[in-house]
């Protein structure tokens, strides 16, 4: 029988989550797994992809045959780490503006410093 690496889907309906893992051929998409290798979580935003790659590879020289979906998330991972979040969802995180501008923190400034000077007069 052949071995596959494929996506096994866990989590909540509309909240898909999965693990990469290495199964017979033959069974079912969420069906018992001969081995985790990781997992991926497109909501996720710091970390949607941890995979073992070692452990990987040792199942390639077996001759497990990686799906479509894997060889994918595999050559982002190979990549390095945020190029998971292109595309819709990096759209909407935005970068917080900074809400002091240099005027308003100068101006803070020399009102502290009047504000500090008049309490020293007023002490003498």
């Amino acid at each position: 029988m052949a071995v596959k690496i494929r996506l096994k889907r866990t989590g909540m309906p509309n909240q898909a989550n999965y693990r990469i893992v290495v199964c017979e051929s033959m069974n079912q998409r969420d069906g018992s797994a001969i081995a985790n290798l990781g997992y991926y979580s497109p909501y996720k935003t710091d970390k949607p992809l941890h995979l073992d790659i070692n452990l990987y590879n040792e199942w390639l020289a077996k001759g497990a045959k990686p799906s479509e979906a894997v060889k994918k998330l595999v050559r982002q991972f190979e990549k390095g780490p945020g190029v998971l979040r292109s595309g819709a969802r990096a759209a909407k995180v935005k970068a917080v503006p900074d809400v002091h501008t240099a005027a308003e923190v100068t101006a803070g400034d020399e009102q502290a410093g009047q504000t500090s000077s008049a309490t020293s007069e007023n002490d003498l």
